[in-house]
């Protein structure tokens, strides 16, 4: 069972591997490294140096990863069983089926990003799940009548940094239960989750509160 030392670096997963400083994000349709192939655990990956307007340079400016090499994406990652434990500080990436003992969360892959559909304020909404992204996201509309939380800044390759009120939300999926703090994307943003069909983000909080395991391939999300 391949796994790595986790280390969390501004709230995201960070994984050293040989020499280099991988961000897994699962939001991420494309891998963006130094070059335009990666090895990683014994295997050679063809990937890109830049994606949708994002290179490392902006990447290491968005997350304060200053010495970040790879931005690893769902290209690679479907090809494994992927456990996040933050808790015991550590990745695991295999190739077998993982012995995880948790619920079963269906999956749904748009754009090759995996998609959670929660119930959130009485309404059923499909949602990105994102390791690479600090904070979660919601369409504004499902905001309405909440208390807000106050205003944060975030950062988006091509947009730049922004600010945005953020909401508590009580959201359930698969007969599990959780909260976020979510922010409204700009307007910019929001359309381009709406042409996917999707209403917002799932961010790194769900992987603070849950350890999972991402079987991408056979559409599971494991949680406990």
């Amino acid at each position: 069972m391949p796994q790595l030392n986790l280390e969390i670096v501004t709230n995201l997963p960070v994984v050293r591997h040989d020499k280099h400083v991988i961000l897994v994000g699962t939001g991420s349709p494309r891998t963006i490294h130094e070059t335009n192939r990666l090895s990683f655990l014994g295997r050679d990956y063809p990937v890109q140096t830049q994606y949708a307007g994002a290179n490392l340079p902006e990447l290491r400016n968005k997350t304060g990863i200053r010495d970040l090499t790879t931005l690893m994406g769902m290209d690679v990652l479907t090809g494994y069983k992927v456990v996040f434990d933050y808790a015991g500080s550590r990745m695991v990436f295999d190739t077998e089926p993982v012995d995880f003992a948790g619920s079963v969360l269906p999956l749904e892959l748009i754009q090759g990003i995996p998609v959670l559909l929660v119930e959130c304020q009485g309404r059923k909404i499909r949602m990105f799940l994102e390791s690479g992204a600090k904070l979660s996201y919601i369409a504004p509309g499902v905001c309405n009548g909440l208390n807000p939380q106050g205003v944060v800044q975030d950062y988006y390759p091509g947009l730049g940094f922004f600010e945005t009120q953020t909401y508590d939300l009580d959201l359930h999926t698969g007969g599990v239960e959780f909260q976020l703090r979510c922010g409204n994307l700009p307007a910019r943003l929001t359309g381009l989750l709406d042409n996917a069909g999707v209403q917002g983000i799932i961010g790194s909080a769900f992987f603070h509160r849950f350890k999972a395991c991402l079987d991408a391939s056979n559409r599971m999300l494991f949680v406990s």
